[in-house]
């Protein structure tokens, strides 16, 4: 048997501009390099981007860096 799971996850990712942000978290080690092996594991889309401390929306300003 085979099951297909998907989850999602959050992280609040601190830096001086949205570039430096988004920079940050496209170098980060989200997944145990075993898992991402052994079980397929792999990133599959971003679903928001928000201010941490009043969450208005920045996805489409990130999409556009």
């Amino acid at each position: 048997m085979l099951a297909r799971i998907t989850f999602r996850s959050e992280v609040y990712v601190e830096g001086k501009t949205i570039a430096h942000i988004k920079k940050k978290f496209e170098q980060m080690d989200l997944y145990n390099k075993t898992a991402e092996k052994e079980n397929e594991l792999g990133f599959i889309e971003i679903n928001t981007v928000e201010d941490g401390e009043t969450y208005d929306d920045l996805k489409e300003y990130w999409d556009n860096l």
